[in-house]
């Protein structure tokens, strides 16, 4: 039942058939539709006009632009002709923001109330070109993001299929009740496309893509979600769940419930769990189901929010929990200790307790600091910790930890790499006068990649905030933000500073780098420290 009906089953006609993608056509193909590498340079216009100018990078497509419409038509239907036996594909957005703002889309946008109607409206147009050649065929889009909202007026055609996403929701509550505003709009939003799409899907997550291994308690909320999708005119779920790995976070239990939930969305998850942990971890299951219980009952309570590309540091790790989750490990491994299968599933499901306590606070168990002799040292008790993750990770066959394909030979050098142990000089603070409280700004749409950064380039955007915070401006991707300012120091001592960010970011004190959380990469944080005198 686990491969009823999908695309990547391998059922032949004997079982049924597959619902089957036209190949290379699965999601985000505005790009394969119409790549800039081969139209930017001579039709800029076909891209999107972001902040007055058409960009190159990161972009999505002028949707009414009708040149763009005529390029996509074809290439959808050359797709089709290429691939007979295919019954559905996909065009749909680039996977960024950045969409086309020019007087036609921004118009269309602004009198449907969403950015959705330009795309549906190039959606809708391939749909009717290909209605009469294709009549068994179907274009899939998504409502993603900025798309997610359905639009006032425009219906997608009946052979057009949206798929809405849920990516911005908490998943530690069933999404229709669960009080965050996220959800709450998703919500809305799927109610909304259930009155106006007679074919409506949905892709959901169901791990955190930026931790496969940290613990996720979105067991109990999977019957609750299904069950609002069927009450919701929805025929088709993708649960999108951890890809590349065994022994994610409890995967082989959410398989195990996608198999029965999607089956029959009514079947009962408490008693799917039981029937997994019976056969899956034998004389252990109690402790194991004792543990769950633990993490699901701690969010409810607490009303503890995770969305699929969570952190270490959630609240859902703090107090006792890994008192508790230890102990509770402790007595499902003697349960099973001389039964070797059952033992070694009971260990790589510890995995996401290990590597929780690992990846969270990293540099505060890394580092220890003397104050008197203003110097830094390594925690060779932390570093042993990580090197024993590390290898029971590799007996277990986990080779990812992340969706970015992060190895555990970079997640360690990510560590190492920024450790060391030192002595400090000392900084003396500087004399100012007739400042103002508050963090000076400036906004750049170029110049990350220079040397020094920003060098020779002007700011688009100055501002002071109270706060160090993003100021509000429309572009969401390829921009900087350079912050300057003042911070008073109590006292003598050595000071550590912490950045956490999605990709780089760097902290300087007075011109010297004290954070180095710099390139392309998920959520993480970094530290750095700096002997600084009082003033």
């Amino acid at each position: 039942r686990m491969n009823r009906n999908t695309f990547a089953g391998g059922l032949e006609k004997r079982h049924g058939g597959a619902v089957e993608w036209v190949p290379g056509f699965f999601v985000h193909t505005f790009e394969r539709l119409v790549p800039k590498a081969k139209y930017y340079k001579d039709h800029p216009e076909y891209f999107s006009l972001v902040n007055g100018k058409r960009i190159p990078e990161l972009s999505q497509l002028c949707c009414t632009n009708e040149d763009v419409v005529e390029i996509v038509i074809e290439g959808v239907r050359k797709a089709l002709r290429e691939n007979p036996q295919a019954k559905i594909l996909s065009v749909d957005q680039n996977d960024c923001y950045n969409y086309c703002e020019c007087p036609k889309c921004q118009a269309l946008a602004e009198k449907e109330g969403s950015r959705m109607a330009p795309v549906l409206q190039l959606v809708n147009t391939v749909a009717d070109s290909i209605a009469e050649e294709f009549p068994d065929r179907a274009i899939v889009t998504l409502a993603y993001q900025w798309t997610r909202h359905p639009a006032k007026t425009m219906r997608p055609r009946d052979n057009v299929i949206i798929r809405l996403c849920s990516i911005e929701c908490c998943f530690t509550h069933p999404l229709a009740e669960c009080d965050d505003e996220d959800n709450v709009s998703f919500t809305r939003d799927l109610r909304e496309w259930a009155k106006i799409s007679n074919r409506l899907w949905i892709w959901n997550y169901t791990t955190d893509f930026s931790h496969y291994l940290l613990p996720f308690p979105n067991l109990r909320a999977r019957n609750d979600d299904l069950r609002l999708f069927a009450d919701n005119n929805v025929t088709g779920v993708f649960q999108q769940d951890t890809p590349n790995i065994p022994h994610g976070e409890f995967s082989e239990l959410g398989a195990y419930l996608h198999a029965k939930l999607l089956w029959n969305p009514d079947y009962d998850e408490d008693t799917a769990i039981g029937e997994f942990l019976a056969a899956y971890y034998g004389d252990a299951a109690p402790h194991i189901r004792e543990y769950l219980d633990f993490i699901h009952d701690k969010a409810e309570r607490e009303n503890i929010h995770m969305i699929c590309y969570e952190s270490p540091e959630t609240k859902l790790l703090d107090g006792d929990f890994f008192t508790v989750a230890r102990s509770l490990f402790d007595k499902a491994e003697q349960a099973v200790a001389g039964e070797p299968e059952y033992l070694d599933r009971v260990r790589a499901s510890r995995l996401s307790i290990d590597y929780a306590w690992v990846a969270r606070g990293v540099n505060d168990k890394a580092y220890t600091v003397d104050q008197e002799g203003i110097t830094v040292s390594v925690s060779d008790e932390y570093i042993a910790r990580v090197d024993e993750f590390i290898g029971h990770a590799r007996e277990h066959g986990v080779g990812y930890l992340n969706e970015g394909g992060l190895t555990l030979e970079r997640f360690r050098e990510g560590i190492t790499g920024h450790i060391s142990s030192r002595k400090l000089d000392w900084m003396e603070p500087v004399e100012i006068s007739g400042r103002e409280q508050g963090i000076f700004w400036r906004r750049f749409i170029a110049g990350w990649n220079e040397e020094p950064l920003f060098a020779g380039v002007r700011p688009v955007s100055t501002g002071i905030s109270d706060t160090l915070m993003l100021p509000e401006h429309k572009q969401n991707e390829l921009f900087g933000i350079e912050y300057e300012g003042y911070i008073r120091i109590p006292n003598d001592g050595v000071w550590s500073f912490y950045t956490y960010s999605d990709d780089g970011s760097m902290l300087y004190i007075d011109g010297e780098p004290v954070v180095d959380n710099g390139g392309r990469h998920a959520m993480e944080e970094r530290i750095g420290f700096a002997a600084l005198r009082e003033g």
